[in-house]
Formats: C-alpha cells, sequence, structure tokens
C-alpha cells in the first residue's frame, strides 16, 4: 500500500471512529454501521445482547480490522438460516446433518484472537522451548477466516489452516485471504471440512475455537486433538464446553483471562478464554493410571 493509500485509510478509519463514538443511541449507531455495509439483521442482534456498547464494539474489533486489510470478514449467519440452506442445498455442507449442531457464525474479536495466540506462542516459547515457526495452526470453525488472516501476517507458523464445514463461508475466506495478500503463500489455506472428521493433528498444534459447535461435536473434536495429536495448545474462546478438557482427558489448563477492560459486572463470554495444552509431558500423553498401567480415558 502507498503512503498516499495509507493516509486515506487512516483519515477514513478517524472519521469511522469519531462518528461511532459520537454515537449516543442503539439507533443512531445502527444507523452509521448500515452505511458501512453492517445488516440490519446483525445490527438487531447485536442490540439485544449487548446495546450501545456492543455496535461500538462491532466497528472496533470487526469492521475496523476490514478497512484495514481490505478484507469482508465482519458476516452473520443465524442458525436457522443454515439449518435451512442444509436442507436446500446439502452440498453447501461436508456433513449435513452436523448443521444441527452448529452454531450462528459470528466474527471473532480482533483484540481476543490477538491475545489469544500470543499467549499460546508465549507458553510455547517461554515454558516448552518451542518456537512458532516449528507449530502449526489450526482454526476450527474459521467461517470467513479472520483468525486465518492474522496468524498469517502477524505470527510466523509453519502452516496455517482454517477449516469451516460451510463450503460458501470457505470461498469468504478464501477471497479474504486473497484482499490481505496471502493468497499465495502455500503454507496458508482454507479448507472444505467438518471439524468433526478432521484428524490431521500432527507434530505441535496451535488450536483456536471460538465457540464453534455445541457440545456433540466438541466432544468429537476433543477426543480426534487427544487420540491424533503430539503436542498441542488450545485456545478456546466462549469455552462453554471446557470440561471437556480436563485433567482427567491428560488435558492441562495453562491460563485463563478476560480479553479487554471488563469488569465482574460486565463480563462478556466473547471475552472469554481459556489457553489448555496436552503432550507436553508424558503424564498428559499417556495418562497412566495408579497401577502404572498406560491408558487412555474415553468419552
Amino acid at each position: 500500500m502507498s503512503s498516499v493509500a495509507e493516509l486515506s485509510v487512516d483519515v477514513a478509519l478517524h472519521r469511522h471512529k469519531k462518528a461511532i463514538l459520537s454515537a449516543d443511541s442503539v439507533e443512531e449507531a445502527g444507523a452509521y454501521l448500515r452505511t458501512l455495509g453492517v445488516t440490519q439483521q446483525h445490527i438487531d442482534f447485536l442490540s439485544a445482547i449487548g446495546g450501545l456498547q456492543k455496535l461500538r464494539e462491532a466497528y472496533f474489533q470487526c469492521i475496523e480490522f476490514d478497512l484495514k486489510n481490505g478484507t469482508q470478514t465482519f458476516k452473520y449467519i443465524h442458525e436457522d438460516e443454515m439449518k435451512l440452506d442444509a436442507i436446500l442445498h446439502p452440498e453447501h455442507f461436508a456433513r449435513p446433518e452436523s448443521v444441527q449442531h452448529g452454531v450462528k457464525h459470528r466474527p471473532s474479536l480482533t483484540n481476543v484472537i490477538k491475545r489469544g495466540i500470543d499467549s499460546a506462542v508465549e507458553i510455547l516459547r517461554e515454558k516448552y522451548g518451542i518456537d512458532a515457526s516449528d507449530a502449526s495452526f489450526f482454526d476450527l470453525g474459521t467461517g470467513t477466516g479472520k483468525p486465518l488472516i492474522i496468524a498469517g501476517k502477524d505470527y510466523n507458523f509453519a502452516f496455517s489452516t482454517g477449516i469451516d464445514y460451510n463450503e460458501p463461508l470457505v470461498e469468504d475466506a478464501k477471497r479474504n485471504l486473497k484482499a490481505a495478500g496471502l493468497d499465495s503463500l502455500s503454507n496458508i489455506r482454507a479448507i472444505f471440512a467438518d471439524a468433526k472428521e478432521f484428524k490431521r493433528f500432527n507434530g505441535t498444534n496451535v488450536v483456536f475455537m471460538y465457540n464453534p459447535f455445541l457440545e456433540p461435536i466438541m466432544k468429537e473434536v476433543e477426543k480426534n486433538l487427544r487420540r491424533n495429536g503430539g503436542k498441542t495448545v488450545v485456545i478456546y474462546n466462549k469455552p462453554l464446553y471446557a470440561k471437556l478438557f480436563s485433567k482427567e482427558r491428560g488435558w492441562q489448563q495453562e491460563t485463563h483471562f478476560i480479553a479487554g477492560d471488563h469488569s465482574e459486572q460486565t463480563f462478556d463470554a466473547d471475552h472469554e478464554v481459556r489457553i489448555f495444552s496436552r503432550g507436553f509431558d508424558k503424564h498428559f500423553i499417556n495418562n497412566p493410571t495408579p497401577s502404572g498401567e498406560i491408558k487412555t480415558p474415553e468419552i
């Protein structure tokens, strides 16, 4: 990007920031977000769960990312829309039956992604002496590919792979990789696959998940990570099923944090992250029983 182009982007960002901060009602903020391409459905959803604060967050943590990178990752698809699409166009889904355990598609928040990956990379380096360049990054339920883009632009993972069971979203992710200038790199890709069936976790892995599916699929994903992985660090954003990553299954919780300045009174699950690891210690690989017998626990 030329300096002139960068200046014009900075001017536009300053103007948008000023406008969204000056909005003093949901209606005013929503009207401005519509001028930036946000759908009324998405505005209504954000207003219902967090009012003006959520609409402002949408700009600073999602839309601004797209304006800076020329991407279109900010997209909202309700569960009912996906269920209907699975009936009308089952070919759009790697496993149409998995839609019943899917959740609405929403873009994850920029600061949550970055702090999560920063923490995982620091754990690898400081605790286990492993550089990111010796690890693979996976984004399960990648959607439009935002975590994949951040991993590709800001970190030096050996490979970065985004996985989604919704083929139209995978195509969105591929277009966004191209817009971000990452499409020509052979070590970054978005693939059409069902996370329940994906088992290629070898070596050292960093896995990002933003509440991508309900418990039945998360059980299978945890099992695949446990059985097929080598050394694995899981960044679990909005960890509704954190109980599955238990000590009994060989997982160790490395850290737990709320990304952003949020008091207990304004707790927001979208900002919560738990990071788990497995495979860095023999105890966590083999799960020995008290008798010394090696046994991998079943779900």
